[in-house]
């Protein structure tokens, strides 16, 4: 707060970072963005959020790549497995390594980005379906 007006007038000069322990960090992939289920919720949760929109984070199920675009922690106490997915007080509940994840919006390889209740009407198999860690 102090910095920036002394900045502006002139009384404060930059000095430039020293090259010294600077960190370079790879380029991402969508190989980046693939979903661990036996991590925490928590950590997939916000890992949905920052990769969006690049690299995205994404599973599989049936062949096809899933991108899962929206979801949160889920609030239920569930006793599912990492990868797991039911329907649970109308919700679709994936199991995680610790806890649960709610998804709100996906996206099927070849179709439009869809809100879940919209996905799972025209594939009522996947809730009962194992995502893959």
């Amino acid at each position: 707060q102090e910095a920036l007006p002394r900045y502006i007038e002139g009384s404060l000069t930059a000095t430039p970072q020293p090259e010294d322990g600077v960190t370079r960090v790879p380029r991402m992939s969508k190989a980046d963005g693939r979903i661990d289920w036996s991590e925490s919720a928590e950590v997939i949760e916000r890992r949905i959020r920052a990769y969006d929109p690049w690299p995205g984070t994404a599973t599989s199920v049936g062949g096809l790549r899933l991108a899962i675009t929206q979801a949160e922690v889920g609030s239920q106490t569930t006793s599912l497995e990492p990868g797991e997915v039911r329907q649970l007080a109308g919700a679709v509940i994936v199991g995680t390594g610790r806890g649960s994840l709610r998804l709100l919006r996906v996206k099927i390889e070849g179709r439009p980005e869809a809100d879940i209740a919209e996905f799972v009407r025209g594939r009522p198999w996947f809730t009962t379906a194992r995502l893959p860690s």
